[in-house]
């Protein structure tokens, strides 16, 4: 029996969302464990990376609830109870468009970055020759100040050791990354319009688990620098980064000046920047220009109501 099997039976038995630990339990209760095919050293590790895997795939019969901690149910199961809180969330990224993902990382880089972040719209960069400005900047950039977490006399000694005073932040964003073709394709657009950043990222609500694409992924992630994130569109808390991105210790300045000169906001963006490096300018500027940050449970309401 796999631990797909392994699930199925349990569920289809109990018809009711059962936790991790529940159906591992109930399993044992029954020595259904006994027949598993494989257990490993670490069995109920095993069966909650399943479960995970199974409740985020296309077309699967593994539904998961909206709140922690999670439950399981057998989408298909004719009778369920307690199922107040179920959402499908298999195909979630599939009734979902990029623009959507943007508060989502917007509220990962704040968190867990302490990133602020800003909206780059394409209709806002000029017009050149065919080609000229294609792949030349992100979807998000931000800025993280280091010098916020100081106190003054701190910062007054960072400034006259000329350290530096800000981190940039590249987000590139795709709503799904499947097949090989895909993934080059977008790694290199974010590798190409991270250029002018410390740390540049490609961030995804939906990364196919093939093992040989993820392993391409790590490869070009490690070789290139650029990091990976896992956007949780159920559960903003639960995004993560899935390969870091390799901070570089000098900037292209030259294309940083491009992009100035191609697109307004990049332009307000270092503008607001340069002012920011005064202490006391930073939470005014916050105030004014970045983007919107929402609370986890305006984001959740968000996507209970695509559904």
């Amino acid at each position: 029996m796999t631990f797909k099997e392994f699930v199925y039976k349990i569920l289809l038995e109990v018809r009711t969302p059962m936790s991790a630990k529940d159906i591992w339990d109930y399993g044992v209760q029954k020595r259904y464990h006994e027949q598993l095919s494989t257990k490993g050293a670490t069995p109920y590790n095993t069966l909650s990376a399943t479960l995970g895997d199974l409740s985020k795939k296309e077309n699967s019969r593994l539904g998961r609830t909206i709140e922690k901690p999670y439950r399981y149910f057998l989408k298909d199961a004719s009778s369920l109870s307690h199922t107040s809180s179920i959402v499908d969330c298999t195909d979630l990224y599939t009734q979902i468009d990029e623009r959507f993902l943007h508060d989502y990382v917007t509220y990962f880089a704040s968190k867990h970055l302490n990133v602020r972040t800003k909206t780059i719209s394409e209709k806002e960069t000029s017009k050149g020759r065919k080609g000229e400005y294609e792949w030349l900047h992100p979807d998000i950039i931000g800025v993280e100040f280091p010098f916020e977490r100081m106190r003054k006399e701190i910062y007054d000694v960072n400034m006259i050791l000329s350290n530096k005073s800000f981190t940039f932040y590249s987000f590139e964003l795709k709503k799904e990354i499947k097949g090989f073709d895909q993934l080059r394709r977008y790694f290199f657009q974010a590798l190409s319009n991270s250029s002018w950043a410390h740390q540049g990222y490609l961030a995804s609500a939906h990364i196919d688990e093939d093992p040989n694409l993820r392993n391409e992924l790590q490869r070009l992630s490690t070789r290139y620098g650029i990091g990976v994130i896992k956007i949780d569109v159920q559960n903003p808390d639960d995004t993560s980064i899935l390969f870091p991105a390799k901070e570089k210790e000098t900037l292209d300045w030259d294309m940083i000046n491009k992009l100035t000169e191609a697109n307004r906001t990049f332009f307000n963006f270092f503008d607001i920047a340069r002012m920011s490096a005064d202490y006391r300018k930073v939470a005014e500027s916050n105030a004014t220009f970045y983007d919107t940050l929402y609370t986890k449970q305006q984001l959740r309401k968000k996507i209970t109501d695509k559904r």
